[in-house]
């Protein structure tokens, strides 16, 4: 992967990667597999786990996109506010962690007696302060890591930070796997909270790491989208790749929803798993993500991203249609699809995020992502249709449903192979040639060798010469820098979700220095 020097350098990045993974192993101690399960104990039904879902993504949709608008724009001093939103996760992490871990407490070691049921719907609330803190992660967040990365680098930096937070999400269930065997084997609900709240604690401690971000390591035009001056592509210049992408999003999420969730309590009660075997399934997803991933970006650069992207989101929908037919098989063989499965569907992620990036704007990238908020809240809505199914139903059903639903998905984004080109180095030589008949333009140059306009090489009519001047001879300074300035180039999702940033132009101030992921949501596809 080629880097460039101002990007293997710069303090965001490298902020974004540790946070990334120290993040993705608090996440993973607590948020997956234990939480569905203390849930399931609590409420005594699948619906009850899609309530909390649905909760948490919510005030998502309601919060999401005002906090990208504002985090676009920039304060009186002309300075973008994606990093002082970014920021805000910190005290949000710190007071959803004290609140989840209060109320676990009360409902599990303590005495409440009738108060218990309103504490269990007050898990409902805490989970909607947690949704805050995704709604700022998946929106000023991973445009501040657009900002941070030259266009042309971000797939493979996308891969970075994904490749942070997914392979820290293996040492979480290694964590529970330890707090397991030295408390209990056990699915009872003691068990599940003091490993809920020893996530709490890893939560906190990861938190003030969103505090290190700066500012002056933003970069500026090399941090630029191709959607400004790709009119000459179909769908370029144009919101046709986000939307397009945005709705395959939604797609997916409403089919994810309605299963994610459910693997581990298909795993505990359909298949009968103890704790910590399903924790070593889950140890071994990241790890095949990881690897999917590497697989991904390999392949991605020979037959192209969008072709990537189909390719492997098919073969996972198949791969989750076997599931349905192997539900009766031997466990062992049923996790092995899973986890195959699980790391096809979302190893492409990267891949989606840079190419969204590379079609939106730097001055709205925080927004389009915060519109993510709307797929997250279908992915949570559909959570909570996904356990009404399951109780009235079976796990199984709900896994048909959401084939079909990410087959559309997949059909949807199969439509961009006639927008993207195939390798982000072909946005680079394009954006090149764009920016160089710009400038020609601009300055009246219209024979490359000359630099005059073609009416004044015409052959006189008479014996007249013709005069020029000095400025018929030169460009000026600042159309040439006007050109410049003008020039832009940019990166989803990640799904996780963990994807998909804001854009500045020239009139949104005064030129800046150098201005350069994406976080990557806890829910996987």
């Amino acid at each position: 992967m080629t880097t460039s020097s101002s990007t293997k350098t710069n303090w965001n990045v490298r902020v974004a990667l540790v946070t990334s993974g120290v993040v993705g192993v608090a996440d993973s101690v607590w948020n997956g597999t234990v939480l569905a399960s203390y849930c399931y104990d609590l409420g005594g039904k699948n619906r009850y786990v899609g309530l909390v879902e649905a909760a948490n993504g919510l005030i998502q949709l309601l919060l999401a996109m005002p906090i990208g608008v504002y985090a676009d724009g920039r304060d009186k001093k002309g300075v973008t506010r994606k990093v002082k939103v970014t920021k805000l996760a910190c005290p949000a992490t710190v007071w959803s962690a004290a609140c989840t871990a209060a109320i676990v407490w009360g409902v599990t070691f303590y005495d409440a007696g009738d108060a218990e049921k309103l504490l269990k719907w007050a898990l409902v609330v805490v989970m909607m302060l947690w949704g805050l803190t995704e709604a700022v992660v998946m929106g000023p967040f991973q445009a501040m890591f657009a900002d941070s990365v030259p266009t042309g680098d971000r797939s493979g930096y996308y891969s970075l930070l994904y490749a942070a937070y997914i392979g820290a999400s293996a040492a979480g269930p290694v964590v529970s796997i330890a707090l397991f065997a030295a408390w209990g084997n056990t699915w009872s609900p003691r068990q599940l909270a003091k490993v809920l709240l020893s996530g709490m604690a890893l939560e906190v401690l990861a938190a003030p790491l969103f505090l290190l971000f700066d500012e002056s390591s933003l970069l500026g035009g090399e941090a630029e989208s191709h959607a400004e001056d790709s009119s000459g592509v179909p769908g370029g210049g144009s919101n046709f790749v986000p939307v397009t992408l945005f709705v395959a999003s939604l797609l997916s999420a409403l089919g994810s929803g309605m299963t994610v969730k459910f693997f581990p309590l298909f795993f505990r009660e359909t298949v009968g798993l103890n704790p910590i075997s399903v924790q070593i399934v889950y140890a071994a997803v990241p790890i095949a993500m990881v690897l999917a991933m590497s697989a991904a970006q390999k392949t991605h650069k020979t037959i192209g991203r969008v072709q990537t992207l189909v390719a492997f989101r098919l073969a996972a929908v198949g791969l989750l249609v076997a599931m349905i037919a192997l539900v009766r098989a031997s466990p062992s063989l049923l996790v092995g699809v899973y986890v195959l499965r699980t790391a096809l569907a979302n190893c492409t992620y990267p891949i989606e995020e840079s190419i969204l990036m590379d079609f939106v704007p730097r001055d709205k990238r925080a927004r389009w992502k915060s519109l993510e908020s709307i797929a997250s809240f279908g992915w949570c809505g559909s959570a909570l249709v996904g356990g009404i199914v399951a109780d009235a139903y079976s796990y199984s059903t709900t896994f048909g449903i959401t084939a079909a639903l990410q087959f559309l998905s997949c059909m949807l984004v199969a439509t961009l192979m006639f927008v993207v080109p195939r390798h982000e180095t072909d946005l680079r030589r394009r954006d090149s040639a764009d920016d160089d008949d710009d400038y020609n333009a601009s300055s009246g140059l219209r024979d490359p060798l000359l630099g005059i306009e073609e009416e004044q090489v015409r052959p006189p009519d008479d014996d007249r010469t013709m005069d020029f001047t000095q400025d018929d001879l030169q460009p000026h300074d600042d159309t040439r820098n006007s050109a410049f300035s003008d020039f832009s180039t940019a990166s989803a999702r990640d799904n996780p979700r963990f994807a998909l940033h804001a854009l500045a132009t020239t009139t949104n101030g005064p030129p800046r220095r150098d201005e350069t992921t994406t976080f990557v949501s806890s829910s996987s596809s």
